[in-house]
């Protein structure tokens, strides 16, 4: 008997209506965008930074089902979590992420998530693409809530989405990086050594390019 092969996914949903409406705007520009770029030939030629707020496809799943928990509790979200995690890792203040796990414990959710993606991307993969003389304390403040809410391996081994760098893990950030301390720290918390970065940006062109084996 042939087996469904789409996915499915059910999640608790903390995003602020502001959010919502912004991730379906970007669905929608990913989806003009590649329908262009199919027109006029130029589909894979173009990338877009590493670390950007380039628009582009987040990978969701075949069936997404998300239970509102703002409706259920009914509270109201406030500030965009998702912003606030991201911006924190960026910032390189752990102090930022003071109540990061009590959140997630309130409302039901992880950091391995599929919502806490800003433009394909980890909040793992966002901090250490912003390191600073190599530091960020912020890494591993992530682990340590990760481990401690029993989601390590998946939160590390979550892969980027975006079209450009499918497959990217943080792993890959660290290597390309070349940070020693967060590879043996990566290595050390489950990360898969054997993950394959296969986006665009990956794949053999003209030009330099960035593989990972």
């Amino acid at each position: 008997m042939a087996t469904n092969p789409q996915t499915f996914m059910l999640e608790s949903d903390d995003r602020s209506k502001e959010e919502i409406n912004e991730d379906e705007e970007r669905k929608i520009a990913e989806k003009k965008r590649n329908l262009l770029d199919c027109a006029l030939g130029k589909s894979g030629k173009d990338k877009g930074p590493m670390d950007t707020s380039h628009v582009e496809d987040e990978g969701a799943p075949d069936i997404e089902i998300r239970l509102n928990v703002s409706y259920i509790l009914g509270t109201e979200p406030g500030e965009s979590f998702r912003q606030i995690l991201f911006d924190a890792v960026a910032s390189r203040d752990v102090n930022r992420l003071n109540g990061i796990q009590e959140h997630l414990e309130k409302y039901g959710k992880k950091l391995s998530d599929s919502l806490y993606r800003l433009f394909g991307k980890t909040p793992l993969v966002k901090a250490l693409l912003n390191l600073k003389n190599g530091e960020n304390d912020t890494v591993k403040y992530l682990l340590d809530i990760a481990e401690n809410m029993g989601d390590l391996k998946p939160f590390v081994n979550a892969a980027y989405t975006g079209s450009y760098y499918s497959g990217q893990t943080a792993l890959h950030v660290a290597i390309e990086r070349r940070s020693r301390y967060f590879v043996e720290l990566l290595v050390q918390k489950g990360a898969d050594v054997h993950a394959k970065a296969c986006g665009k940006f990956f794949q053999l062109h003209d030009g330099p390019c960035l593989l990972f084996w």
